[in-house]
Protein backbone atom coordinates (compact mmCIF):
# COMPACT_ATOMS: atom_id res chain seq x y z
CA UNK A 1 0.00 0.00 0.00
CA UNK A 2 1.36 3.40 -0.95
CA UNK A 3 1.96 5.92 1.81
CA UNK A 4 -0.66 8.32 0.46
CA UNK A 5 -3.27 5.55 0.41
CA UNK A 6 -2.48 4.70 4.02
CA UNK A 7 -2.74 8.35 5.00
CA UNK A 8 -6.15 8.58 3.31
CA UNK A 9 -7.32 5.41 5.02
CA UNK A 10 -6.09 6.80 8.34
CA UNK A 11 -8.23 9.90 7.83
CA UNK A 12 -11.19 7.69 6.95
CA UNK A 13 -10.89 5.56 10.09
CA UNK A 14 -10.55 8.71 12.23
CA UNK A 15 -13.73 10.01 10.62
CA UNK A 16 -15.47 6.69 11.22
CA UNK A 17 -14.50 6.83 14.89
CA UNK A 18 -15.79 10.39 15.26
CA UNK A 19 -19.07 9.54 13.51
CA UNK A 20 -19.56 6.55 15.79
CA UNK A 21 -19.10 8.78 18.82
CA UNK A 22 -21.50 11.38 17.40
CA UNK A 23 -24.12 8.72 16.67
CA UNK A 24 -23.75 7.44 20.23
CA UNK A 25 -24.08 11.00 21.56
CA UNK A 26 -20.84 10.49 23.46
CA UNK A 27 -18.77 13.58 24.12
CA UNK A 28 -15.84 13.65 21.72
CA UNK A 29 -12.46 14.09 23.31
CA UNK A 30 -8.99 12.63 23.16
CA UNK A 31 -9.75 9.85 25.62
CA UNK A 32 -13.06 8.83 24.05
CA UNK A 33 -11.59 8.93 20.56
CA UNK A 34 -8.66 6.77 21.63
CA UNK A 35 -11.06 4.31 23.26
CA UNK A 36 -13.17 4.16 20.09
CA UNK A 37 -10.11 3.54 17.91
CA UNK A 38 -8.96 0.79 20.28
CA UNK A 39 -12.40 -0.82 20.05
CA UNK A 40 -12.29 -0.55 16.27
CA UNK A 41 -8.89 -2.19 15.97
CA UNK A 42 -9.93 -5.23 17.99
CA UNK A 43 -13.02 -5.71 15.81
CA UNK A 44 -11.36 -4.95 12.46
CA UNK A 45 -10.57 -8.03 10.32
CA UNK A 46 -8.88 -6.07 7.51
CA UNK A 47 -5.10 -5.75 7.96
CA UNK A 48 -4.86 -2.46 6.03
CA UNK A 49 -7.54 -0.82 8.17
CA UNK A 50 -5.84 -2.17 11.30
CA UNK A 51 -2.62 -0.51 10.16
CA UNK A 52 -4.48 2.75 9.51
CA UNK A 53 -6.06 2.62 12.98
CA UNK A 54 -2.63 2.03 14.54
CA UNK A 55 -1.33 5.01 12.57
CA UNK A 56 -4.23 7.16 13.79
CA UNK A 57 -3.51 6.12 17.37
CA UNK A 58 0.18 6.96 16.89
CA UNK A 59 -0.70 10.39 15.49
CA UNK A 60 -2.97 11.05 18.46
CA UNK A 61 -0.23 9.97 20.84
CA UNK A 62 2.16 12.40 19.16
CA UNK A 63 -0.28 15.32 19.07
CA UNK A 64 -1.93 14.88 22.45
CA UNK A 65 0.77 13.16 24.47
CA UNK A 66 0.00 14.86 27.78
CA UNK A 67 -3.73 14.05 27.58
CA UNK A 68 -3.12 10.39 26.77
CA UNK A 69 -0.91 9.57 29.72
CA UNK A 70 -2.52 6.74 31.68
Amino acid sequence: MHRTQLERLTEIVLGDAVLTLLDSEIRIGVITLRAQLNAMITAEPDAERQEAIRMALAEMQKEFQSALVN
